[in-house]
């Protein structure tokens, strides 16, 4: 065993120092992945939806303003809403994608690819130092709403604020609720 690795040391050693140029692109080539390895690992991570109280002050303004939307319909009275959502808002940064691809062909014949594949967020200098460019902002889907109004007893002001609920939040009926207020 101790001759079979002092024979691989010396064959190494023997092509190492044979041929300079070979090794030299050889561990430049690895010290490029390397640095490509650390360089994903610390790639800043960028926010991707709000965070709680941010979420609970959007809620409370969408309800403060459909409120107001549904005392407004003619019939219907004092109102109470309640909103639930389904996630946060997201929010979609510009990316820089860099692409190295590596063909090699065997001795056989035989040809082999190899895409390496580097993803980052572009940065713009802010007030707060550097930040993601925001491409986009994607609203919270709404779950749910509840509305207890006076004229809710009357079935056609319930419609009315139901239809209003839907058109102004772009919802299904079934996620609409409209009760009587106690």
């Amino acid at each position: 065993m101790e001759n079979e690795n002092r024979s691989i040391k010396e064959v190494c050693k023997a092509w190492l120092d044979k041929d300079r140029r070979t090794t030299t692109i050889l561990l430049i080539g690895l010290c490029g992945i390397a640095l490509l390895a650390i360089s994903s690992l610390f790639g800043g991570e960028t926010p991707s939806t709000a965070t709680a109280p941010d979420m609970k002050v959007y809620t409370q303004e969408l309800e403060e303003r459909l409120e107001a939307m549904v005392s407004s319909v003619r019939g219907a009275g004092a109102a109470d809403v309640m909103i639930t959502l389904e996630n946060g808002v997201e929010y979609i940064y510009a990316n820089e994608e860099k692409t190295n691809s590596d063909h090699t062909q065997s001795e056989s014949g035989g040809v082999s690819v190899r895409d390496d594949n580097q993803k980052t967020v572009v940065t713009v200098d802010g007030g707060d130092g550097k930040q993601g460019l925001l491409v986009t902002e994607i609203q919270p889907t709404v779950r749910g709403v509840v509305v207890a109004c006076e004229g809710a007893t009357d079935e056609r002001v319930a419609l009315q604020v139901k239809e209003a609920v839907k058109t102004a939040l772009n919802i299904t009926n079934q996620r609409v609720c409209v009760i009587p207020l106690s």
